[in-house]
């Protein structure tokens, strides 16, 4: 899969956008792309220690994005994977 710089750049500030809508405290991500869609690795402080998470997206889903739907989607299915995570108060 050949993506343009502007692709991979869409896709992790879309990432960025939906990590920041669950208010983690610390964390850091990365974008990869993978057959079909996107990797997204995703560390985060938990009361343990840091912990690393992998979710999977389509391109669609980070394309359509916009839709209300489709981010409440990703929110939900990386909410609870990511509830052990720091917040921020």
């Amino acid at each position: 899969m050949v993506l343009s710089i502007e692709e991979v750049a869409r896709a992790r500030e879309v990432v960025s956008g939906l990590l920041e809508e669950l208010h983690l405290s610390n964390y850091t991500f990365d974008v990869e792309p993978r057959d079909g869609g996107w990797e997204i690795q995703v560390e985060c402080a938990a009361d343990d220690g840091w912990v690393t998470h992998t979710f999977a997206a389509t391109r669609q889903e980070l394309h359509r994005c916009d839709d209300a739907r489709v981010r409440q989607q990703l929110l939900d299915a990386w909410a609870g994977p990511l509830a052990a995570c720091q917040r921020m108060r």
